[in-house]
């Protein structure tokens, strides 16, 4: 080892080393030149203390308190008790699609936790699980507090009261107004008593704005005797945008558009019920329900089959999401 002190009023100590850079240098390989600069690989191993106290390591020019220059994908800092290591690191990793980047963390298998005012604050698991007010996070990010509203924020200038977070395709979060929630419109069931009888008016009503609903129909239908086998009636029910004729203008059918029954051999009464999708184009449209086709037994059907003001009958519509 050589020691060289350099100057006496403006003394500069170096080790290993006659051509010192600083107040203290020290030349680890012994390969800096008499005079003159140095090369980036001859500070590779050098150590200098600057006269304004700036320590350099691996470089003998350190423009901060401590500075540290390493080579490409080399570790620059560690700390350890023998188990756990810290460090930092420049350079590119397998983990992180290859890509140039510092790091700062544990190379051993243990989380790294980050503290304020001498206490634990946010935790990054072994796992990649970062959990802040808790050291045991269960999600990619799991936030836990005791105290109200003070779990997340997000302002972005789309914030604002009663507002829902939602995303677009890629997962972009902001705030939006709640959706309206259209709700289920009920019609008006006919109370005029009339024969059964195909391309005949029901006459329950029900407007409907805009969009996909489900639209539910009962209806109690009354005849004079007993149906059997062979004399019988089957009653379908469908849906009109006009009470003179049967047409869908103003709306489709979404699949079915039939709800159909038959006199029952039970009784005099008989129930028809079922559901109709339908997709209402035009604002406002108001449906009537309509008998369409109606077919008789082989011997006939009852006598005198015919619908009125019954408490059963109903009419609706539920919105499809």
């Amino acid at each position: 080892m050589t020691l060289s002190v350099c100057g006496l009023s403006n003394a500069q100590v170096a080790i290993n080393n006659i051509n010192p850079q600083g107040t203290f240098h020290v030349d680890g390989a012994k390969d800096n030149p008499a005079t003159g600069s140095l090369t980036t690989a001859q500070q590779a191993n050098d150590f200098v203390v600057k006269a304004d106290g700036k320590v350099g390591i691996g470089t003998t020019t350190p423009q901060t308190k401590l500075d540290i220059a390493t080579s490409a994908n080399s570790v620059g800092l560690q700390h350890t008790d023998g188990t756990i290591r810290l460090q930092t690191f420049l350079g590119r990793g397998t983990t992180n699609g290859n890509t140039d980047a510092g790091w700062l963390g544990t190379s051993t298998n243990h989380p790294l936790d980050f503290m304020t005012n001498n206490a634990f604050r946010v935790r990054i698991t072994t796992g990649g699980n970062v959990g802040i007010g808790t050291t045991d996070p269960q999600a990619r990010l799991h936030i836990s507090t005791s105290t109200v509203k003070e779990g997340f924020q997000l302002q972005d200038g789309s914030q604002g009261a009663g507002k829902i977070l939602t995303s677009d395709a890629q997962g972009k979060a902001s705030w939006n107004v709640f959706p309206a929630i259209t709700q289920t419109v009920l019609g008006t069931a006919n109370t005029v008593e009339k024969q059964v009888a195909a391309n005949t008016l029901i006459n329950s009503t029900l407007t409907l704005p805009t969009g996909k609903w489900l639209v539910y129909i009962g209806q109690l239908v009354k005849a004079q005797e007993v149906a059997t086998a062979d004399k019988n009636f089957w009653m379908r029910i469908s849906l009109s945008s006009s009470n003179t004729s049967y047409t869908s203008s103003g709306f489709s059918f979404l699949g079915s558009s039939l709800v159909s029954g038959y006199t029952t051999m039970s009784g005099v009464y008989s129930f028809l019920q079922g559901v109709i999708p339908v997709h209402i184009t035009a604002a406002n449209t108001t449906l009537y329900t309509w008998f369409t086709l109606c077919d008789t037994g082989t011997a006939g059907k009852p006598s005198s089959v015919s619908i009125g003001n019954n408490s059963e009958n109903y009419l609706f519509a539920v919105p499809i999401s």
